[in-house]
């Protein structure tokens, strides 16, 4: 008798995840003989393309806001309920803070059978300290309604089973960590680049050091750090510095930077949220990461991939994607002038960088294999549902 398919259920809040975080993952886990169902709200830019893409994928539309809104997120929660319901899941994969409360609120009430709660970061964290507001609490109570929580890196595993957001039984780490692993073979691979001169041409950067930043620019991803960085580095030494993703700051950091006398057209560029980082890592010399909350630092682990050290902040995620001395340089965090300090080793010993690229790259290759997660992950579902 044929056994019967393993039916798995992922609550996201945004498709913009979803198309990230599960790129090809799903289709190992239907040819695993997977049956594959997405529980997140629609969208005009990510869904169509998810539908293509993941065409043999469920997915199921809720009209889920990522802000607390309690009219909005009861009438998300039966919703959910009632999905749950209708779809009879083995496993209940749940990511992100708000989709993972409802969610585990919905799986319980629905008796649903494993509920794992995808612990990507934690919102409640600043630096090494927990800010205990309403999301600390809420983060707590998920942790304590699922099965089992899986943390994207040991670091962050550790951080809160310290700070008691859940105990040490019931969270893990699959693998080395993070939620897809690193495409080190084609696309994060200096020697598979196919354009390197599409963001920043050879004129732009000739005989100048390349610091570059990629991810959402607001504040706790530590844009306003880099700013400053950078704007010191630039009184004493020829560089460029280049800022990559969309703008959550707004009109703020407009004003930032141009309240900055020492940032201009010649050393300073900024781009727009791009969907190739690869193309544009190939150009950077380092990568100043000095965010202020991480679950993993994929951003760190990606510019390793491509050889490129990482200069970032020593806190909870960042520790497992970059190795201190090793594929780059972590600081006590919240210490501007080590940051300014280790962008300045570089520069001054090429040499250095280059080992500390390569080293990031052989790291990545060894840790960070995506096959290598999907199947330990698609394994771990299958213990985990028969007990």
């Amino acid at each position: 008798m044929k056994e019967k398919k393993l039916r798995i259920v992922h609550l996201f809040s945004s498709p913009m995840s979803v198309f990230y975080f599960m790129d090809k993952q799903m289709q190992f886990m239907i040819e695993k003989d997977c049956d594959i169902h997405v529980i997140v709200p629609k969208d005009e830019l990510y869904m169509p393309q998810l539908k293509v893409r993941d065409a043999n994928v469920n997915f199921h539309d809720v009209s889920l806001k990522r802000e607390i809104s309690p009219f909005w997120d009861l009438i998300s929660l039966f919703q959910i309920i009632k999905l749950l319901f209708r779809i009879k899941a083995d496993v209940i994969h749940l990511h992100t803070p708000k989709a993972s409360f409802l969610g585990a609120l919905a799986a319980r009430v629905t008796f649903q059978k494993m509920i794992i709660y995808q612990m990507h970061g934690l919102v409640s964290t600043e630096g090494v300290h927990v800010k205990k507001n309403v999301i600390y609490y809420l983060e707590k109570v998920t942790c304590s309604l699922v099965d089992r929580v899986f943390a994207v890196s040991l670091s962050l595993k550790n951080y809160a089973i310290k700070n008691k957001y859940c105990k040490s039984s019931k969270i893990e780490v699959i693998g080395n960590g993070t939620i897809n692993g690193i495409d080190w073979q084609e696309r994060f691979n200096p020697k598979e680049v196919i354009n390197p001169s599409k963001y920043l041409t050879k004129t732009e950067i000739k005989d100048k050091f390349v610091i570059g930043f990629i991810g959402r620019l607001s504040e706790e991803k530590g844009v306003v750090d880099f700013i400053d960085v950078v704007a010191a580095v630039s009184k004493k030494y020829s560089i460029l510095a280049v800022l990559v993703g969309p703008n959550e700051m707004g009109e703020k950091l407009n004003r930032i930077l141009k309240s900055n006398e020492n940032l201009n057209d010649n050393n300073f560029k900024r781009i727009e949220e791009i969907h190739d980082p690869e193309n544009i890592l190939s150009a950077f010399d380092v990568l100043l990461f000095p965010t202020k909350r991480e679950g993993f630092g994929l951003s760190a682990a990606e510019a390793n991939a491509m050889e490129v050290p990482v200069v970032a902040y020593d806190i909870p995620g960042i520790k497992d994607a970059v190795e201190n001395g090793v594929s780059g340089k972590l600081v006590p965090y919240g210490d501007i002038k080590r940051l300014e300090k280790s962008i300045i080793e570089y520069i001054h010993n090429p040499e250095v960088r280059k080992t500390h690229g390569v080293n990031g790259r052989n790291r990545v290759v060894e840790l960070y294999d995506r096959k290598a997660l999907w199947l330990k992950t698609f394994n771990r579902y299958q213990e985990l549902v028969t007990g």
